[in-house]
């Protein structure tokens, strides 16, 4: 991070002239190399950006860009002629995306630290889909909702971002930091108004409300910790949108009210459990040449077929 990169000043400016300087043939792919610093390669945790090359009437698709040796290079699905001068065109879509789910990333993970401090980050990965964030430590899961929820409240007050550059020296706890940060000559600290300073290298929302939506989509367990995906904008809205439409279905073939869904599936997970019971059971019984098959289906079937 040794240097002021123009997608953190203005990341939402998408078209840029550039020179291919070189391509070369990787399996499938080819890598397209250019010098001018105007589009963000993967690193950090956070994906490349994607766009298209327009050469006068032909355009090639990059859907990946990565950097070796300090040279960005565009993976690209075509060769593209060297020496050329293209129109680079980043997918702003995919960036905004990408924007917000860091942005709520810093969020969520800055607010549950706060409420436990002894929560550490571990592996993380953010795209134009998802987030996904490893935290290592002991805690309550009810932590994870409780940060949510709090993190969901700052989206809605509209907090805008600001980042600012300081020497590696001037890091202080305040200011949550990735390992290695502090070999890097220039640092960029962003910042959530008053409620998080975190060293980030990537692409972020203007304020909190651009976000829209947080969503915690899914975890898992994992050794000392907890694996999360997050989501946000309209990819959490149409998580939860689907999710709550399939409760709201069944709710009218099979009446039960909203508050109750927890004693719906907590019964759901009984039946289940003597099913199995059942199945492990009988499963194994035959008669002659009659055998009993049980086949499962929710809330439960019993089928039995001869041979």
């Amino acid at each position: 991070m040794n240097q002021k990169h123009p997608y953190w000043e203005n990341p939402l400016e998408n078209k840029f002239e550039v020179k291919i300087i070189s391509c070369t043939q990787e399996g499938n792919t080819y890598n397209a190399k250019i010098k001018e610093d105007v589009i963000r390669p993967a690193g950090g945790g956070q994906a490349g950006d994607r766009g298209t090359l327009v050469i006068d009437s032909a355009e090639f698709r990059v859907i990946d860009t990565v950097m070796e040796n300090d040279s960005i290079f565009l993976i690209t699905e075509n060769p593209i002629p060297e020496n050329t001068i293209a129109t680079l065109e980043i997918d702003l879509q995919w960036r905004r995306a990408m924007m917000r789910n860091h942005t709520a990333e810093h969020l969520f993970v800055g607010m549950l630290q706060k409420m436990e401090p002894e929560i550490k980050l571990g592996y993380i990965w953010i795209d134009g889909e998802r987030a996904i964030i490893e935290l290592m430590g002991n805690f309550d899961l009810e932590l994870l909702y409780e940060a949510e929820r709090k993190a969901q409240e700052l989206v809605s007050e509209d907090i805008p971002l600001s980042s600012e550059f300081i020497n590696p020296a001037e890091l202080d706890t305040e200011i949550r930091a990735r390992e290695g940060v502090a070999q890097k000559e220039l640092v960029r600290i962003v910042r959530i108004g008053e409620y998080d300073a975190s060293a980030c290298s990537g692409t972020h929302v203007s304020n909190t409300g651009d976000i829209s939506c947080i969503k915690i989509a899914d975890y898992k367990l994992i050794d000392n910790g907890v694996q999360i995906e997050l989501l946000t904008g309209v990819h959490a809205i149409v998580h939860v949108t689907e999710i709550y439409d399939q409760i709201l279905r069944r709710r009218h073939s099979y009446p039960f009210e909203m508050p109750q869904i927890g004693a719906v599936l907590d019964k759901a997970k009984g039946i289940v459990g003597r099913v199995r019971k059942v199945e492990s059971l009988f499963s194994a019984l035959t008669f002659g040449r009659r055998s009993i098959f049980i086949k499962y289906s929710f809330p439960y079937q019993l089928k039995s077929s001869r041979t």
